[in-house]
């Protein structure tokens, strides 16, 4: 890493989609990736000036010191305290340049009341927006080719996840996506640099879910939003919210029907269907899976943002008239590593087309380049996550035939615990 002129710190923040027992709706829950991009010959100062201000020690963790952790918890931990916080952020501040780091935003995820499925689903958004993250500063003047991951390994608690990152990593160089990258991944106790993308994600956190933009308004830590399935440019804070101009959310592919479970296919032209093969609609079947979950609870009565924050509904007004490219759906598809049911049902509907016109489509050679990419992740035996949530949904249906009061009530208890990276 000597050679590289800049690094990438990377961190998270997320918010599984819960049921809300008082409100009686779905919180749609979002994930995000924060990178803090620090030039190289910054970097020894940097690192002092973070640790000197933590008043020499090596432990950080944004989200505790918030809650005064060194005061309520532990106060041999004096330094991890709210009034820390800012300090810290100004000292990060003052060796990154403006408007150089970046932030992904994913919140298109599927609700289901299974945790393990969720988690899935999750890691899912994780691989999206990591690849999004990559695209966008791998591709961009000054480009970034190192980057330092705080490794979500945890041998004490048996939890070992940084292989997720390592595997989508690989993917997406494999097939093209990005250009090679270096990367390293380390605990930020080892990597005190890795405070300042905590610091991001935990300010960037509370202005979405709590639409306080304080903490990154009197900071350096400054980003540029985009949206992880789109790529949009997202306007978040306050005075860029005022200039827009929101419009009535279109259907993402023109001909394309709303995605139930059980949509059929075979009307489609063969452009529409590959376009859906390679992922275009992905956002399209979130809300499908999303509109089963409340038809399957009849106490439910809507989704609403987290926190019926401003900013999170703001975020999705922007990118819900846009299209996902073919090419970029493909890259999403390539990042989760496998494909989702109603991709399954339009590559098996391209498949009995081809056979039924022998070839003689016009749409041929694309329809094969396509099934060529895509077979990989097709013979994967690692299910997707929406696959178990459709699966689910029609157990729940079935349920709610038989036990026509049937609660779900038990939804997601278990994700109240799930609090890492939440950012509060």
């Amino acid at each position: 890493m000597a050679d590289t002129p800049r690094i990438g710190f990377i961190d998270e923040t997320y918010y599984p989609p819960e049921f809300n027992e008082k409100t009686q709706k779905i919180e749609q829950g979002y994930y995000a990736i924060s990178a803090v991009i620090v030039e190289a010959d910054s970097i020894p100062a940097m690192r002092e000036a973070l640790v000197a201000q933590n008043d020499g020690h090596s432990y950080w963790h944004s989200t505790k010191a918030f809650r005064d952790y060194g005061i309520h918890k532990d106060p041999s931990k004096y330094w991890l305290v709210k009034q820390n916080i800012r300090p810290l952020m100004n000292v990060a501040g003052d060796y990154v340049a403006p408007n150089n780091n970046v932030f992904t935003l994913h919140t298109s995820i599927p609700f289901t009341e299974h945790l393990g499925q969720q988690n899935t689903l999750m890691e899912e958004a994780r691989a999206e927006s990591l690849a999004s993250l990559m695209k966008m500063l791998t591709q961009r003047d000054n480009p970034v080719d190192t980057f330092v991951f705080e490794s979500r390994d945890n041998p004490r608690r048996q939890r070992f996840l940084d292989h997720h990152d390592k595997a989508t990593l690989a993917r997406i160089q494999e097939h093209g996506i990005i250009p090679h990258i270096n990367t390293v991944f380390v605990s930020p106790t080892a990597e005190p640099i890795l405070w300042s993308s905590d610091l991001q994600a935990w300010a960037t956190s509370r202005l979405i879910r709590m639409n306080d933009p304080s903490w990154l308004e009197q900071s350096g830590l400054t980003s540029t939003f985009y949206d992880a399935q789109t790529l949009t440019s997202l306007k978040l804070m306050p005075q860029e919210r005022q200039s827009l101009q929101l419009r009535r959310p279109t259907r993402m592919v023109k001909d394309a029907p709303t995605l139930g479970l059980n949509t059929d296919l075979t009307s489609l032209p063969e452009g529409t269907l590959l376009d859906i093969a390679q992922g275009t609609q992905a956002r399209e079947e979130t809300r499908a899976h999303n509109q089963q979950a409340l038809e399957n609870n009849e106490n439910a009565k809507g989704l609403i943002a987290p926190k019926n924050s401003i900013v999170y509904t703001t975020a999705q007004a922007q990118t819900l008239d846009k299209s996902i490219s073919a090419d970029a759906a493909l890259d999403l598809t390539v990042a989760r590593g496998n494909l989702s049911p109603i991709q399954e049902k339009a590559i098996t509907e391209l498949e009995h087309r081809g056979k039924t016109l022998g070839g003689s489509s016009e749409l041929a050679t694309v329809r094969e380049t396509v099934q060529a990419s895509l077979a990989k992740l097709r013979k994967s035996a690692k299910p997707t996550g929406k696959a178990e949530v459709q699966e689910n949904n029609s157990a729940a249906e079935r349920r709610k035939e038989n036990e026509p009061h049937y609660k779900m009530q038990q939804r997601l208890r278990a994700n109240r615990d799930h609090n890492k990276g939440r950012g509060l």
